[in-house]
């Protein structure tokens, strides 16, 4: 099951607000567009640990318009998103993958390991 954690929009840099993870398991889709003629433009998402403010993974690193579904797995802890773009207006949400209590009185089960990114 996925629970939204988020969604942004804007066009060039931004740091979002923090926010905490349960199980560490994103998806994050994201859309880049109205890159100008001759300046195909960036857009740069990165996850970041709240507690160090170290970057953890890079979620997206698109030249030019175009959009797609990534997922990154890290430890549960708080975290945030660095957007670093050019040229482009972009959005992207984030949601986590949680587990879900069976109710048959058996223990819930662990989120499946996220499939590869994928890019459109």
């Amino acid at each position: 099951m996925w629970l939204k954690m988020g969604a942004w929009s804007g066009h060039g840099d931004r740091q979002t607000d923090s926010f905490d993870g349960e199980t560490g398991a994103f998806r994050i889709t994201w859309d880049a567009k109205g890159a100008p003629p001759g300046a195909p433009g960036t857009l740069k998402i990165t996850l970041h640990s709240a507690v160090s403010g170290r970057p953890l993974a890079v979620a997206v690193d698109q030249q030019g318009a175009g959009g797609g579904t990534t997922y990154v797995n890290e430890d549960p802890r708080s975290f945030f998103f660095v957007v670093e773009s050019k040229n482009l207006d972009w959005s992207f949400s984030t949601d986590e993958q949680v587990t879900v209590a069976v109710r048959d009185g058996s223990q819930p089960r662990p989120p499946p390991a996220a499939p590869a990114a994928e890019k459109r």
